[in-house]
C-alpha cells in the first residue's frame, strides 16, 4: 500500500461500555507493534456493531 510501509489493522476494544478503536501497524521483521492512533468511533460513521463502516450514500 502506498504511503504505508507496514501492514496494519483496526482493533476494537471497550472501556466499560464505550467502544474504542485502535489503529496499529505490524513490523514482523523486528517483532514490533506500533499504535498509530486510538479514538472513540461515532455512530455517524460506524454501524451499531462498531465493526462495520457505514457506506456513503
Amino acid at each position: 500500500m502506498e504511503g504505508r510501509p507496514l501492514p496494519g489493522c483496526l482493533i476494537l476494544g471497550f472501556i466499560g461500555l464505550n467502544p474504542v478503536h485502535a489503529v496499529i501497524a505490524i513490523d514482523r521483521d523486528y517483532d514490533r507493534i506500533f499504535v498509530i492512533t486510538v479514538y472513540k468511533p461515532s455512530l455517524e460513521r460506524w454501524e451499531n456493531d462498531w465493526r462495520t463502516r457505514k457506506t456513503k450514500e
